[in-house]
């Protein structure tokens, strides 16, 4: 398996419902190697967002877009959620494939 080496990689693209973002990729949240995204919504939450797949091989490593994303109470520092992109559809289902 190629490990891609993600150094020069600045953002990560984040589908959120039909509104693409592009994310500062700053530090490893989750312990993969790779840097993750990150964003804090209105109610207090961070979303991690996660790029564990090429979206139009499905080889693993990185491609630029979220894969994968954990919901992270800020208060408490807690996983509350997760939920990955299917590969088919190209929306956001409940549960990751890697835990946080």
């Amino acid at each position: 398996m190629e490990n891609k080496d993600d150094s020069d990689r600045r953002t990560m693209s984040v589908d959120l419902g039909g509104e693409t973002r592009e994310l500062p990729v700053r530090s490893d949240y989750t312990g993969d190697g790779q840097r993750d995204a990150a964003m804090e919504t209105a109610d207090g939450r961070v979303i991690i967002f996660s790029d564990t797949a090429d979206n139009r091989t499905g080889a693993a490593g990185p491609d630029g877009k979220a894969d994968e994303a954990w919901i992270v109470d800020k208060n408490t520092g807690r996983v509350v959620g997760s939920a990955r992109r299917d590969p088919t559809t190209g929306q956001w289902v409940s549960g990751a494939d890697t835990p946080a």
